[in-house]
């Protein structure tokens, strides 16, 4: 009897732990070091003027990409959208941000790249819900400002059907005669909230 009731309490024990762990993981945000991640020799960082988090970035070649099972291209632009709410970085539109995409080679140093493009797709009805992508906009060209390239918020102002969603976005661009995919997601609210 002694034995069963401390087999039960051994595996209540497990039971709990892993369900703490799996909040934890549900209830805080994705680490600075598993946010922009790349098997390449590039990567990029996107940054929205008055908001401090960072975007979470996946890099590849483009054609290594393109061979991965379908499911797990999926699973992989998913990861960009974050672990909870307020996880990813946030264009409030109605204070026209500056949104700025900046490309490194892996030694950190800025480099220009190629051909950088922008498709856009409406995270809601993508992926797993419908295992499929569905592009708002695609092959959008992205303006060199400085050391960086600018996203163009208006165009997402044009395109958002509700006053609050996600975005993810796929940048496109060519380095040393490579060409190359980025996937991340931002939030956007096209109204003011008034308390």
């Amino acid at each position: 009897m002694i034995k069963k009731s401390l087999v039960t309490l051994t595996i209540i024990a497990i039971l709990v732990f892993i369900g703490a762990m799996f909040l934890d993981k549900a209830l805080v945000p994705d680490s600075q070091e598993n946010r922009n991640f790349t098997n390449t020799n590039t990567y990029l960082d996107l940054n929205i003027e008055n908001d401090e988090r960072d975007a979470i970035v996946r890099t590849f070649n483009k054609q290594q990409f393109s061979k991965l099972a379908k499911n797990d291209r999926i699973k992989i632009i998913e990861k960009t959208s974050g672990y909870k709410d307020s996880d990813i970085p946030n264009i409030e539109l109605s204070k026209s941000p500056k949104v700025n995409i900046t490309f490194y080679n892996d030694n950190g140093q800025v480099i220009f790249v190629e051909n950088p493009k922008l498709d856009i797709y409406d995270t809601q009805f993508t992926l797993s819900n419908t295992g499929s992508e569905f592009t708002v906009l695609n092959g959008i060209n992205l303006e060199k400002n400085g050391d960086s390239y600018t996203l163009p918020v208006n165009l997402i102002e044009n395109i958002s059907k509700n006053n609050y969603g996600i975005f993810t976005l796929a940048i496109n661009y060519e380095y040393n005669k490579n060409s190359y995919i980025s996937y991340t997601a931002v939030t956007y609210e096209c109204i003011e909230f008034f308390l």
